[in-house]
């Protein structure tokens, strides 16, 4: 109910913005908060998709995060100890992915469009091109990857997740507590008999605010001096432990 309201004044305010450009186009829609902050007490947030077509049809939305490079090792037992035997690095991998659709995506558009459309986790492509790998051995490390984001909530397929009442629709977009920090897009898709009927997108920022801010920055932009720093407290923490008990 309390969500149901907030959409229903969300959507009442935010309609005036768009008003006029909706009726010069198939496909409009706004979300609630295009910046998610993020501090010590993150847990995870939300944030609403609304929108309105001018016809009846399906939509699809595809929320990518910011691309970073990652590495995939495979383990072997040898000699009753498991060693890495393989690593395989990928570029452009999407540090989120989140795609929510009013019903499943085969029942939305043909398998073509899905695959021309929607950036599939496991389309990545290799940075260390110059090893020899099977296809299918490579299609497993890509496997792996993507249910490792999956255990991560940080790659979802969730289907009947975005809601049409006539020409409205909305979604919410669920944010985990260990979202990745940076720039997110969001790919709205309106299909209509398996057909694309137009398409918009819009930004998202996830950034770190406060202390949390301050010492991610000190972290990265000083890391000599950020250790010496962790080094320094953490022999005065020890010492002042000490120092305690033996006066105990």
């Amino acid at each position: 109910m309390k969500k149901f309201c907030a959409f229903i004044l969300i959507f009442s305010i935010s309609s005036l913005t768009f008003l006029s450009s909706s009726l010069s186009s198939d496909l409009s829609f706004d979300i609630s908060n295009n910046q998610i902050s993020i501090n010590s007490n993150f847990t995870g947030a939300e944030i609403l998709l609304f929108g309105k077509i001018s016809k009846q049809g399906d939509i699809i939305i595809v929320v990518e995060g910011p691309k970073e490079q990652l590495s995939v090792r495979k383990k072997k037992r040898v000699v009753g100890i498991w060693i890495n035997t393989k690593t395989l690095y990928f570029s452009k991998v999407p540090a989120y992915y989140a795609v929510l659709s009013n019903k499943p995506l085969r029942e939305i558009t043909s398998e073509e469009n899905i695959n021309k459309l929607i950036t599939k986790p496991d389309l990545i492509k290799l940075t260390n091109n110059n090893v020899k790998i099977s296809n299918s051995d490579l299609q497993l490390f890509k496997n792996a990857l993507a249910r490792n984001k999956n255990k991560q909530n940080l790659y979802n397929n969730i289907e009947n997740a975005v809601s049409l009442n006539d020409k409205l629709f909305r979604s919410w977009i669920k944010f985990p507590a260990n979202a990745p920090e940076g720039n997110y897009t969001i790919n709205t898709y309106l299909f209509s008999n398996y057909d694309l009927v137009n398409t918009k997108k819009t930004s998202l920022i996830v950034n770190k605010v406060g202390i949390d801010r301050q010492i991610y920055d000190f972290a990265n932009n000083k890391p000599t001096l950020y250790g010496l720093t962790a080094i320094i407290i953490a022999i005065l923490a020890g010492w002042a432990a000490a120092l305690i008990f033996r006066q105990t």
